[in-house]
């Protein structure tokens, strides 16, 4: 039987189980460090590096879509749809920021905090409704400390930024290649615009929906080697046990 190279414990898997010392260590294993090892070859053998790029590649251009969307739709002048394209951005970007800050912050107690860590594995349905409870709840005292900033400076920042964003309003409308899109723009038929525009409405939300597939199809596919490296290792181990038991008792 082949086992490939997997750190676990300080403990480095050979490539097979022929020396003795090694297979004392392996019998002896507990079996949360059994699950380890299985749970880092299967994430190994399913990619977990490569789907997790990918993941946050998808996620990353959700809120960009929202801002263009935003923009598109906006009825106003260049500095307008800018302001849009802002908002558009923030309204996804932020509570996308909220939620990996309270996952990030679930991730790291489950591994530093042996009890919490178990709870999770026993009760992931709790621990993932939990953890969305809590990404709500930051997400509404983020709402809230947003409109006490707000109230109290908004007008102060809006009033020493009016130069800049006046400066920047002229920029925009006498940009040579924004004018030379706007015409290009207008010769395009309503129809087609109608069209662009319910597109790039719906954007977002097909690349949240297209994430959160991906993301249950490779769960999947990883829960499913997990389960399969489990078994063929805790039945290495009872073999390994069977026959050290057995040279024991013929010494």
């Amino acid at each position: 039987m082949q086992v490939y190279s997997v750190n676990s414990s300080n403990l480095k898997l050979n490539q097979s189980f022929g020396n003795g010392d090694f297979q004392e260590q392996f019998a002896q294993l507990s079996d949360r460090e059994l699950r380890q090892i299985a749970y880092n070859k299967a994430s190994h053998d399913v990619n977990d590096r490569r789907h997790r790029r990918l993941d946050n590649a998808i996620i990353n251009s959700i809120p960009l879509a929202a801002g263009v969307a935003a923009a598109a739709a906006a009825k106003t002048n260049r500095i307008g749809k800018l302001a849009a394209f802002g908002l558009g951005t923030a309204s996804w970007a932020i509570p996308f920021a909220i939620v990996d800050a309270t996952f990030g912050l679930k991730h790291f107690v489950d591994k530093k905090i042996k009890a919490v860590g178990d709870f999770s594995k026993e009760n992931p349905f709790l621990s993932l409704v939990g953890a969305v409870g809590a990404s709500f709840l930051g997400f509404a005292l983020f709402r809230k400390g947003a409109n006490v900033v707000s109230d109290k400076y908004g007008a102060k920042i809006m009033a020493k930024s009016k130069p800049f964003v006046n400066k920047l309003s002229k920029a925009l409308d006498s940009s040579k290649v924004l004018n030379k899109a706007e015409d290009v723009l207008k010769k395009v038929p309503s129809s087609l615009k109608e069209f662009s525009k319910t597109a790039l409405d719906w954007t977002p939300w097909a690349l949240f929906f297209t994430s959160i597939a991906h993301s249950i199809s490779h769960d999947k596919a990883r829960n499913a080697q997990f389960e399969h490296n489990y078994v063929t290792l805790k039945a290495a181990q009872q073999n390994i046990r069977e026959d050290i038991r057995a040279a024991e008792n013929e010494a």
